[in-house]
């Protein structure tokens, strides 16, 4: 599986995650997030050294593999114009 190459917080629970294979999508983690600390602590998101997920100082992970599978569902549904129907 490829793994994140960047991170960049694009606004309050949203972030484009790139991986080193080139995919690369805008990850919209409003419901996950909005209830876990808030925007504040979301900001803090790093790439794990060791795991290469995305991790927060207060020990909340997501998976790079299962993110991937995300951003290539996202990539497909832009590419087939189906993202506006969600």
């Amino acid at each position: 599986m490829p793994e994140i190459k960047e991170i960049k917080l694009t606004g309050d629970f949203s972030l484009r995650v790139t991986y080193n294979d080139g995919e690369s999508a805008d990850v919209n983690l409003r419901r996950s997030w909005e209830n876990s600390g808030g925007v504040d602590n979301f900001e803090k998101v790093y790439i794990d050294s060791v795991t290469g997920d995305l991790a927060w100082p207060d020990g909340v992970t997501i998976c790079k593999d299962a993110l991937y599978r995300q951003v290539q569902l996202k990539g497909l549904m832009d590419r087939l114009k189906l993202s506006d129907q969600l």
